[in-house]
């Protein structure tokens, strides 16, 4: 029930005091017969959040841990000191890390297979794309040494990088993929195939690796309002195409060398073999 008064009758606080009520006998009662008026100290706004009062804890994740492993810290201590009578909601950055913590999944899986479609349908091979995408966990690597170098947590800006690195390092990879198909086609023997193409693309791919990687470099060390994001970013992108460019590089060779072994010694083999039993049988 709610009382309201004239302003010149609940201008002071005593004025509660002659306020007065009917009781069961149909009398008045003044408040003061029964009441008992304290000072008391309240907040000075109330927060609401989604209609519902609310109190704002700001947490940050200690070093060498990264933000969803906070995240799951603070759900657990909130549901062991606060248990069922409450609620609990993300805002800021940690609410679009819960939301999109499956979609970056997804987005990673989708760039790989997307990966590996367009470059099937452009080289008319299953096995060449392989090779290219073996190359991109080098690259994740490189991100998480830089993290682990520079202090940083892998947060949500951090896999926001990782998808560009992905790009990245498949572009240097397809480099050299795609001069080792073209001397393979020639007739080279496939080592020297692979030998010889990734000793053509070494420079440009170097050239290009390290533009990038000076060209992004001053988001690593940025400062000011929203600096964490962006060395994050940097931070990822930095390290992973560094990583990618001096130690994937030499490794794409190899891994092409496996897969195109692989399709011609089982694949390709194979698929004439059948062809040679259609042509027998229809003979």
């Amino acid at each position: 029930m709610t009382l309201k008064g004239a302003a010149s009758s609940r201008s002071a606080i005593d004025d509660i005091r002659r306020l007065a009520v009917r009781n069961s006998e149909g009398k008045m009662v003044p408040f003061s017969t029964f009441t008992r008026v304290e000072p008391t100290m309240g907040v000075s706004s109330v927060l609401r959040y989604n209609m519902y009062r609310t109190g704002g804890i700001t947490a940050t994740p200690a070093s060498g841990v990264s933000s969803s492993q906070g995240i799951e810290a603070m759900e657990e201590i909130v549901k062991e000191a606060l248990g069922k009578n409450y609620g609990y909601a993300w805002t800021g950055e940690a609410y679009q890390e819960t939301q999109s913590g499956v979609t970056i999944s997804f987005v990673f899986i989708f760039a790989i297979i997307m990966t590996i479609l367009v470059l099937a349908a452009q080289y008319e091979s299953w096995t060449d794309p392989i090779a290219v995408v073996l190359s991109m966990p080098i690259a994740i690597l490189g991100t998480i040494v830089g993290c682990m170098i520079m202090n940083q947590s892998i947060s949500i800006y951090t896999q926001i990088g990782l998808i560009l690195l992905l790009g990245m390092s498949a572009k240097n990879a397809i480099l050299i993929v795609e001069y080792a198909m073209d001397f393979r086609k020639q007739g080279v023997p496939i080592v020297k195939a692979a030998q010889d193409a990734g000793e053509i693309r070494f420079r440009p791919i170097m050239m290009t690796a390290l533009a990038f990687v000076f060209g992004v470099m001053p988001m690593m060390f940025a400062t000011g309002a929203g600096a964490q994001s962006r060395v994050a970013i940097g931070t990822a992108v930095v390290f992973g195409m560094a990583m990618n460019a001096f130690i994937g590089t030499l490794f794409v060779p190899n891994f092409w060398v496996l897969m195109q072994t692989i399709q011609e010694k089982y694949l390709t083999r194979k698929g004439n073999g059948n062809g040679n039993e259609k042509a027998a049988a229809s003979t």
